[in-house]
């Protein structure tokens, strides 16, 4: 309803003046209707249950409240189910009531959120009958914690180390027990947290693996390195990288290979290299062998020409420059024998042998004097 207010003069001799009439007031009863509900600037809801830290207005834009007349005041209150001392919606332990004027927003970068705390969001909107309406907020989970990678393998199992084929393959695992995953992004570069190769692309945060296939020319003879990014729902992220796979399909090289029969003297006297005295023991070293994705394993063989004598063995390499391998049990005979070692590279590719041959003689010297 709307009173107005009507006034006229009369003077001493009974004169009457005009009727002036005020501009009325508006009796108002009603206290604002203001929406609940949350949204950013363009109007669009904003799912705003996870919040990440102190800016309780959130990510790029700050959220608004709908309110119907002239002026708001926000308060925020926090609640903790661990909390001995119940703190519950409408309550202002984290920050008081503060005016915002006739803004339709509201951010406080000052203060302290603890987390996996729940807070709300109170508004009161006054009208300039001063009547009064109040909101709040649903809950909102504070997360402070970004996901939790946990590893990133190459390949589509265990980790390896090498490969021959162009199709880059990682698996992990990550989770946010907090707020939840919202998404993650893999990418691929020459280098640790690199992404030369492959910016980083978006995918679902239920997968588990990846994989994509090159061309040859791009990745052959390189290290490649995986890298994961993961964000939660409150906006936070971490990544992490794999310790790369090297594509090659070329086995190692023997360029500089080396292969020596150790002496096993069987007397006090050293024979002279490429004899062996020894029958039942025959003892090598080697060195030289070269491969850019890394060197697994040796394949040892030693036979004499007729086959007769044949004995095979794998020695795991160990990253050391030199290495050595003992053959027992044999009883050799006289004659010529060969020992040969194969390269096997992280990929499983085998190297030509490199090979030295040995003549193996068990007669004693005769000596005779002419007088």
């Amino acid at each position: 309803a709307r009173l107005v207010s009507k006034v006229y003069a009369v003077d001493f001799v009974g004169h009457v003046s005009d009727i002036a009439t005020s501009d009325g007031v508006t009796i108002d009863e009603t206290p604002p209707k203001p929406n609940p509900s949350f949204e950013d600037g363009d109007n669009d809801f904003v799912d705003i249950s996870n919040i990440s830290a102190a800016n309780i207005c959130g990510y790029t834009k700050p959220y608004h409240w709908n309110s119907s007349d002239q002026d708001c005041i926000c308060v925020l209150g926090s609640s903790k189910s661990i909390a001995m001392d119940g703190y519950k919606e409408g309550s202002t332990e984290i920050q008081r009531y503060t005016s915002v004027g006739l803004n339709t927003f509201a951010y406080n970068y000052n203060i302290i959120l603890a987390h996996t705390s729940t807070v709300h969001i109170t508004v009161v909107s006054i009208n300039g009958a001063e009547l009064s309406a109040v909101a709040t907020s649903e809950a909102l989970y504070i997360d402070l914690t970004p996901p939790d990678i946990e590893f990133v393998y190459d390949g589509i199992g265990y980790d390896i180390d090498s490969q021959t084929t162009d199709e880059i393959i990682a698996n992990w695992r990550v989770e946010d027990l907090e707020s939840g995953l919202s998404y993650c992004e893999w990418a691929i570069g020459f280098s640790e947290f690199g992404n030369e190769v492959q910016a980083f692309v978006r995918i679902s945060s239920e997968l588990s693996s990846a994989s994509k296939v090159f061309d040859h020319s791009l990745l052959s003879s390189k290290t490649v390195y995986v890298t994961l990014r993961c964000h939660n729902k409150a906006g936070l992220h971490s990544k992490k990288s794999s310790d790369g796979v090297t594509i090659s399909d070329r086995p190692p090289s023997i360029q500089n290979a080396q292969i020596q029969i150790l002496d096993q003297p069987i007397t006090e006297y050293k024979s002279k290299s490429n004899f062996h005295g020894n029958t039942s023991t025959v003892r090598l070293k080697w060195m030289g062998f070269e491969d850019k994705s890394g060197l697994d394993s040796f394949l040892v063989e030693f036979e004499n020409q007729e086959k007769t004598v044949s004995l095979s063995k794998t020695v795991l390499y160990d990253h050391d420059g030199v290495m050595y391998c003992s053959l027992t049990g044999f009883e050799l005979h006289d004659g010529q024998y060969v020992a040969r070692v194969s390269a096997i590279n992280n990929a499983f590719l085998s190297s030509q042998p490199a090979s030295t041959n040995i003549s193996v003689s068990t007669k004693n010297p005769k000596v005779s004097v002419e007088n």
